[in-house]
């Protein structure tokens, strides 16, 4: 990968990171836009079956490829997906706040 390249990668991640902190009007976007009226279990036990069932993965995908069409996707690499959930910095990747209940409960 090219300099400009690896740069716009980590820009990207940095940006979805950004954008999934912030909740609200994001959040807000992302739903009016997509449609995506996903609504996380509110009990320990319903966010495992989230997890479980990949739903959850589902709707962080979901929420990167939005971001990427906002961001503006040319640049990166075909497999920029799999590359931004396999990076070591997609380990806890939270889902963005308003689609997360993460505590409650």
């Amino acid at each position: 990968m090219d300099g400009r390249r690896a740069f716009h990668m980590q820009a990207f991640v940095d940006y979805v990171r950004f954008a999934a902190s912030q909740g609200g009007s994001i959040v807000d976007r992302f739903r009016a836009e997509t449609g995506n009226a996903f609504v996380p279990g509110r009990t320990p036990i319903d966010r495992a079956i989230d997890k479980a069932t990949g739903r959850e993965r589902q709707v962080v995908e979901e929420f990167v490829e939005w971001c990427a069409g906002q961001y503006g996707i040319e640049f990166l690499p075909p497999d920029y997906m799999a590359r931004f959930f396999a990076g070591p910095s997609s380990v806890n990747f939270p889902l963005p706040p308003g689609l997360s209940n993460q505590g409650e409960g």
